[in-house]
C-alpha cells in the first residue's frame, strides 16, 4: 500500500525523533561517564600493566562514578615481615612469586615482573642484571640457557609513570641476588642454588597492591603515584649504585645520582615529597651490597652488633648533619679506659701520641667494629661488598684489613705457639690463620677494602672456599665466647665480651707510643730483624700497622688484657692470665674473618662520589614519600 504524504511525513518525524533520543541517551551516557574523573589518566599508556586495576564504582547517594585504581607501595621486607603483611593485605617480594594471584585484574602486572611461567624473562626488562657485577659472567656465558637481555631504556619517558622503571630496576637488581628464587630464572653464572639459612636477616624489595581513590587527588596530581617511606628509599637508592647529594625530606629536598639513574624531588600542595626517578643514557656497574638488614643499617650509618655477645642491637653513629662518627656512645658503653677514651675524642691527638697520633687514631676504634659486628655474607648469595661510613677515616684503617698487621699476629702467634700442645686453643688458631695464607694467599697479601680501584681490579664475589670457610670459623669463635659467657660471670652492663674489646682498645695508647719508637725507616732491615723472609709475603709498605700489630701482642703477652679486665672486675679478673690471653687471640681470629668474608666499600664507582654519609634516624624512617 502506497503512503500518502501525511504518513510520510510522520515518518520522517519519527526518524528524527528515535535519532534525537539516542542522541539524547549518548549525551547522558557521557554526562554520567564523564563524572569518572581520573579514569584516562590511569590507561596503559600511562601507567602499564597496572592499569588493570583501575575500574569505576557507581555511587547512587552521588549520582556518579568514583575512579578505583591500584599502585604499588615499595618496601623493604624480611621473610618474617612478608609474612606479616600477607596476613592484611596482597603483598609480594619483586624478586620471587610467593603464590598465583587468582584474581584477572592482577595477572597481566605479575607476567610483566615474573614471566609467564619459570624460564620465561620477563617483558620488560632494565639493564641492571648486566651492569650489578656479582657473578662470574665469564661462566655464565660458557653454561647452557638464554643470556639476559640488555634492551636499552627509553628514557624519554613522557607521560608515562617513573615508578613502572623503578619497580622493573629493583625488581632485576634483587634478582641478580637470588636469581635461583625468581620465576624468570635469569641467573648470572650463579653457583649456589640454596636458599638462605639466615632468612631472618635478608631484606627484599617488595611491593604492596595499593587501593587508592582518584577523588583525593589534589589537581596538580595529572598521573597516579605510587607510595614507599624515606628509610625503604634511603637504602634501596643507595643499593641501585646512587649517592645521596642531598636527604631534606622534610623540606621536600631529595637528591640522588649515580649508577646510570638520578632521583630528583618536589613538593605538591596536599602531597607532600614527590620523588621522580630517572634513567640516564651512561651506564656504569653497579656494586652489590649483601642484602640483609645489618647491611642496611651500615649503609645507614648504624654499626649492628652480634646481640648475643655484646647484648645490644646497633649503635647510631650519625646525628644531624654530622660529618664523622659519634664514638663516644660506644666508648662509653664499652667502659674503656678514660685515658684511652679522651684520647679517641680528643680534636689534637698530637697531645697524647706525637708523630703518630692518625694512624693510632684510626685503627683504635676501627678495630672494635671487626670486634662487634655479626657476621655479614648470607649463605646462597655470593654478594660481598658492604657500604660502611663510620669508620674514622675514608678507609677502614686497622689491623684486620692490612695484610702487614696480619703478618706480624700471624708470625708472633707462630712463635708463642712452638712449644705448645696440640690440643691448646692458641694452635688452632695459629692453623686457622695458617690455612687463611696458605689456600687464600691473595686474599691475605691484599687489603679488605674496596675503592674506585680497587673495585675493577677485585673480583665481584670471593674466591671459592673462602665464604664458606670464614662462616665455620666464624661460628667456632662464637661459640667459645658463648660458652665463655656461660661460665664466667661480669658486673659489666654488656659482657665478658665487651670487657675483652673495652681491654683491646685501652692498650692501643702504649701500644701506639712503642709501635712509633719501635719504628725503623728501612723496610729490608726490619723484617731481617724479625727474621721475616723475602719469599714468604710482598713488599712491606705500611709499616705502621705492622708495628702497631707487633706491639699489641707484646702488651697482651705481658698482661695488660688481664689487668685491665682486673681493672673493670674492681680488682677481679673472671679470666686467669692464660685465659684472658687466649680470648684475646679469639677475638682477633673473630675480627680478621669478618674482614676476609667482605669487602668493605667506602666510596662507589665514580671518583667524585663516595658512599652517602645518611643520618643514622633515616633508617626504618617510616615518613610517607610518593613516587611520580
Amino acid at each position: 500500500m502506497a503512503l500518502d504524504q501525511s504518513d510520510k511525513l510522520a515518518l520522517v518525524a519519527l526518524v528524527v525523533s528515535l535519532i534525537a533520543l539516542c542522541n539524547g541517551f549518548v549525551q547522558a551516557a557521557q554526562q554520567l561517564l564523564s563524572t569518572a574523573q581520573g579514569y584516562r589518566n590511569c590507561k596503559e599508556e600511562i601507567i602499564g600493566p597496572w592499569s588493570a586495576t583501575r575500574h569505576r564504582r557507581w555511587i547512587w547517594r552521588e549520582f556518579r562514578y568514583e575512579v578505583l585504581y591500584q599502585t604499588p607501595e615499595i618496601m623493604l621486607l624480611t621473610d618474617a615481615g612478608l609474612e606479616e603483611e600477607q596476613k592484611r593485605r596482597l603483598v609480594c617480594f619483586l624478586n620471587r612469586v610467593q603464590s598465583d594471584p587468582k584474581s584477572y585484574r592482577y595477572r597481566s602486572i605479575w607476567r610483566t615482573l615474573f614471566g609467564q611461567r619459570a624460564g620465561q624473562t620477563n617483558a620488560i626488562e632494565s639493564t641492571a642484571h648486566s651492569r650489578l657485577k656479582t657473578y662470574d659472567r665469564k661462566t655464565w656465558e660458557q653454561g647452557s640457557g638464554p643470556k639476559p637481555n640488555t634492551p636499552s631504556i627509553d628514557v624519554a619517558l613522557g607521560s608515562a609513570v617513573n615508578w613502572q622503571t623503578l619497580v622493573q630496576v629493583l625488581h632485576n637488581v634483587y634478582t641478580a641476588y637470588w636469581p635461583a628464587e625468581c620465576a624468570c630464572s635469569m641467573a648470572i653464572g650463579y653457583s649456589l642454588q640454596t636458599r638462605s639459612s639466615f632468612v631472618e636477616r635478608r631484606t627484599t624489595a617488595a611491593v604492596a597492591y595499593r587501593l587508592q581513590t582518584w577523588d583525593f587527588n589534589p589537581p596538580e596530581v595529572v598521573r597516579p603515584l605510587a607510595l614507599t617511606t624515606v628509610g625503604d628509599i634511603v637504602v634501596l637508592v643507595m643499593r641501585m649504585g646512587m649517592t645521596w647529594r642531598e636527604l631534606q625530606p622534610g623540606n621536600a629536598r631529595m637528591q640522588a645520582d649515580g649508577g646510570g639513574y638520578n632521583v630528583t624531588s618536589s613538593e605538591i600542595r596536599g602531597v607532600g615529597t614527590v620523588l621522580r626517578f630517572g634513567v640516564e643514557i651512561q651506564e656504569q656497574p653497579l656494586i652489590a651490597y649483601i642484602p640483609s638488614t645489618d647491611s642496611d643499617k651500615m649503609l645507614c650509618g648504624i654499626l649492628p652488633v652480634d646481640t648475643e655477645l655484646i647484648q645490644k642491637d646497633h649503635f647510631e653513629l650519625f646525628d644531624g648533619q654530622r660529618k664523622v662518627p659519634n664514638i663516644l656512645p660506644i666508648l662509653m658503653y664499652l667502659s674503656v679506659e678514660q685515658s684511652a677514651r679522651d684520647a679517641l675524642i680528643h680534636p689534637d691527638l698530637q697531645k697524647f701520641i706525637p708523630g703518630f697520633a692518625e694512624v693510632w687514631r684510626r685503627t683504635a676504634f676501627n678495630d672494635l667494629i671487626f670486634f662487634m659486628a655479626p657476621f655479614m655474607p648470607l649463605t646462597g648469595c655470593s654478594a660481598a661488598y658492604i657500604g660502611f661510613r663510620g669508620f674514622l677515616s675514608l678507609s677502614p684503617t686497622n689491623c684486620m684489613t692490612y695484610w702487614e698487621a696480619r703478618l706480624a699476629l700471624l708470625y708472633r702467634l707462630e712463635q708463642r705457639t712452638r712449644n705448645l700442645p696440640e690440643d691448646s686453643k692458641l694452635v688452632w688458631i695459629c692453623h686457622a690463620m695458617q690455612k687463611f695464607e696458605k689456600d687464600f694467599y691473595g686474599e691475605f697479601y691484599s687489603t679488605t677494602r674496596a675503592s674506585h680501584a680497587d673495585y675493577y681490579r677485585t673480583p665481584a664475589s670471593k674466591p671459592t672456599g673462602l665464604p664458606e670457610y670464614c662462616n665455620g670459623v666464624f661460628q667456632k669463635t662464637q661459640r667459645y665466647f658463648s660458652e665463655l659467657l656461660q661460665t664466667k660471670s661480669t658486673d659489666h652492663n654488656g659482657s665478658l665480651y665487651c670487657n675483652l674489646v673495652s681491654a683491646h682498645c685501652s692498650m692501643a695508647v702504649p701500644a701506639a707510643l712503642a709501635a712509633r719508637d719501635r719504628a725503623l725507616p728501612d723496610h729490608g732491615k726490619r723484617r731481617l730483624n724479625y727474621s721475616i723472609h723475602q719469599e714468604r709475603s710482598p713488599r712491606l709498605n705500611m709499616r705502621d700497622m705492622y708495628e702497631i700489630a707487633w706491639s699489641y701482642v707484646d702488651f697482651v703477652e705481658q698482661g695488660k688484657i688481664y689487668k685491665d679486665l682486673q681493672r673493670q672486675g674492681d680488682g677481679h679478673s673472671p679470666l686467669s692470665l692464660e685465659q684472658a690471653e687466649e680470648a684475646w687471640w679469639m677475638m682477633v681470629l673473630r675480627g680478621m674473618t669478618w674482614g676476609f668474608s667482605v669487602y668493605i666499600c667506602t666510596t662507589d664507582h665514580r671518583p667524585e662520589g663516595r658512599v652517602s654519609i645518611v643520618p643514622s634516624y633515616f633508617w626504618g624512617n617510616s615518613s610517607p614519600v610518593w613516587l611520580a
